[in-house]
């Protein structure tokens, strides 16, 4: 039975020829008959036979052992808790239902030391609004402050409180008490006034203490006496003797992060994504992709080197000066994974470096990246596929067209190797020097200064030499006679013939690659770096036109929709095989993109730098191989962390510091390029570094 086009696949699959997961509803190639499944840019059969698109790596997704696993789920979460406490902002709006005064009377968590808080009413029904994503927390003294939002409630001290329900009446402390980190006190002072830590248990110690915060965030203060707390907060800034319970949740920005951390937990296909060389598992590279074929903008060997890497399944990491110069890195990449049939999802840990890429690739052709995330730009997203349909009905593509554009592409890169053997043209000039200079130490050892070698052929002294080295009958006099025969001095050694021999066959050939060489020219090599360029373009611009015009029939459908129509999430994902390049904001990845294993062969996060590693991790698993950037940016997501609270999560897991910090995987101190610089790759590379 002939494979016929469905416009709506019956199950979901992956394509035959270049493994692309094809859910259900997508319209595709299907044989009935096999059951084997196409995508609509890998035709079966004699529809598809272009020879234009190199035979796709696709690395082996293998079955990770139980101790690995084991790992896998500890590591998703401690990252997962880490990125949840250490965020979450430990202060609430005075004007809303997420905090409540308590009644108390008496503080005693703190003062005395108690393991809990006395459950009332008000505590009772502010658990019962617990969500996820949030925690309990209880707090003494409270603080009010003033900011651009209004008045915000915050206590000096605070004290997880477990979750509901409750069986007793009194709600136990999970974690120890610690100093509020949402409070803008500087490292100085922590030190100077927690030394020890906090003074628990000693409750005019922890008056004095909580003053001492009034007096520097320079707040009027109530009269502090835990035996006699009040009930209710007035809507003045102040510290105020009052004993609160609040909910606490991370960042808007992170809680899709972390839904997505809680699921990748459970699960085991993560073996062949990037994700897993963070365990020490390494993707196998592919012998057939030898360096770089293709670069629209000029690189340094070191950022090419990077690129033949990757190219090759490995994971790959730069540090470049600015977010310029790592722009121009992952639109090279991005060009060779167009040529190479590729997807590519480029993201950023900020949004002004995510826009400069999308200009950059703009100039070369509007189709190369296309922006999804959320809001804005991913409404506009339909309009901007329908101008690029419109730009293909002017100007329909040819697959003759791309064939052209490849070989020219070809000849531009030959060329450019040839003017690169100029380079090689001082080493192998020093070489030549080399040898011949021990040639002639070695002649004048064999034949003395008379002479400068045998008229023999080197090739065959070589050759006979080695024969005769062998022999073992006579072998003593049939070697001296061969010397004899070529004149060689008494007392010259057999060794050093051999030697002389592999020495001039070396020089030789060291002279005719050095006659070889183009002559010196950097106006030629300017020339033929720009027509590498050139033809870069025009390759990848062809490439991407007929690659589009092979998905008209999703991508009008996805162009028909209007800003915020509620089928536009599906109908991205039934174009999401064909064009090879996306973009999206880290915090965009999971409301536009599925969480699927290695649903990219190719992942590029700049600024890798400035982002922890559980914010980049989800972007690991949808990648087969990373390169991460950085761009020498500071953490724009430091973790405020009590060592001590840090302590008792990392031996909740099962790890130590040390553990995590020597391989670069420690949410509060290491950043996610430190953790992608110490796979398998090697270490990170300095733009421009060898």
């Amino acid at each position: 039975m002939e494979p016929r086009w469905v416009r709506s696949l019956p199950t979901p699959d992956r394509c035959q020829v270049c493994g692309t997961s094809l859910p259900r509803g997508i319209p595709a190639w299907w044989d009935a008959g096999t059951g084997q499944v196409w995508c609509q840019g890998c035709r079966p059969g004699p529809l598809g036979e272009s020879g234009l698109e190199p035979e796709r790596f696709d690395p082996v997704f293998r079955e990770a052992d139980p101790e690995t696993q084991g790992r896998w789920r500890r590591l998703l979460g401690v990252l997962g808790q880490a990125l949840q406490v250490g965020s979450a902002e430990a202060r609430t709006a005075l004007a809303g239902h997420r905090w409540t005064p308590l009644a108390l009377g008496q503080e005693r968590t703190f003062c005395e030391g108690r393991g809990g808080v006395r459950l009332l009413p008000d505590l009772d029904r502010l658990a019962g609004r617990l969500r996820s994503g949030q925690s309990l927390c209880y707090g003494w003294p409270a603080v009010v402050l003033s900011g651009p939002g209004g008045l915000t409630m915050a206590p000096v001290f605070l004290a997880g409180l477990a979750p509901p329900p409750y069986l007793h009446r009194e709600v136990p402390v999970q974690e120890e008490a610690i100093l509020n980190p949402c409070l803008a006190l500087p490292d100085s002072w922590k030190a100077e006034h927690l030394r020890d830590g906090l003074p628990l248990g000693d409750p005019e110690r922890l008056m004095d203490l909580a003053e001492q915060v009034g007096i520097d965030l320079g707040l009027p203060l109530d009269a502090l006496d835990p035996w006699r707390l009040r009930h209710d907060c007035p809507r003045t800034p102040g510290l105020y003797n009052l004993a609160v319970a609040f909910l606490v949740e991370a960042p808007t920005a992170l809680r899709g992060t972390l839904e997505e951390l809680r699921a990748l937990q459970e699960r085991s296909d993560w073996t062949g994504t990037a994700a897993a060389s963070l365990l020490g598992l390494e993707a196998p590279e592919s012998e057939d992709r030898v360096g770089m074929p293709a670069s629209p903008v000029p690189l340094t060997e070191a950022w090419e080197k990077a690129l033949g890497r990757l190219r090759r399944g490995a994971q790959a990491s730069l540090l470049a000066p600015d977010d310029q110069e790592a722009g121009l890195l992952a639109l090279a990449a991005l060009a060779n994974a167009w040529l190479d049939g590729d997807r590519v999802l480029v993201s950023w840990a900020h949004q002004e470096g995510l826009d400069q890429v999308l200009e950059r690739a703009g100039q070369v052709h509007p189709g190369m990246l296309l922006a999804t995330g959320v809001g804005r730009v991913r409404e506009a997203l339909p309009v901007e596929v329908a101008r690029l349909l419109s730009d293909l009905m002017e100007a329909p593509p040819s697959g003759r067209a791309e064939e052209e554009a490849r070989e020219d592409l070809a000849r531009a890169v030959e060329a450019r190797r040839q003017v690169l053997l100029e380079e090689r043209r001082s080493d192998l000039a020093a070489d030549l020097a080399r040898l011949l200079a021990e040639q002639e130490e070695l002649a004048r050892r064999l034949w003395g200064g008379s002479r400068s070698g045998p008229e023999a052929d080197p090739a065959q002294v070589e050759s006979q030499a080695e024969r005769l080295g062998g022999v073992r009958f006579l072998g003593g006099w049939r070697r001296r006679r061969y010397l004899r025969g070529l004149g060689v001095q008494p007392q010259a050694a057999w060794e050093d013939l051999l030697t002389w021999a592999r020495t001039s066959r070396a020089s030789v050939r060291a002279l005719e690659q050095l006659a070889t060489l183009p002559p010196e020219d950097p106006g030629l090599r300017r020339e033929r770096e720009a027509a590498w360029h050139r033809a870069t373009r025009r390759a990848v611009v062809a490439c991407i036109r007929r690659r589009l015009a092979s998905w008209s029939a999703p991508l009008e459908a996805l162009s028909r929709l209007p800003p915020g129509a509620p089928g536009l999430a599906r109908a991205l994902r039934a174009v999401l095989p064909g064009p090879r390049g996306w973009a999206s904001p880290l915090e965009g990845l999971n409301a536009s993109l599925p969480l699927e294993a290695g649903l990219f062969d190719v992942g590029i996060l700049g600024a890798a730098d400035g982002c922890g590693l559980a914010r980049a991790l989800p972007l690991a698993y949808r990648c087969r191989r990373l390169l991460t950037l950085g761009v020498g940016r500071s953490r724009q997501d430091q973790l405020r962390m009590d060592p001590r609270r840090w302590q008792t999560l990392l031996s909740a897991f099962g790890f130590t510091e040390h553990e995590l910090r020597a391989r670069g995987l420690d949410p509060v101190h290491d950043s996610a390029w430190e953790a992608f610089a110490g796979t398998g790759s090697g270490p990170g590379t300095r733009a421009g570094e060898e």
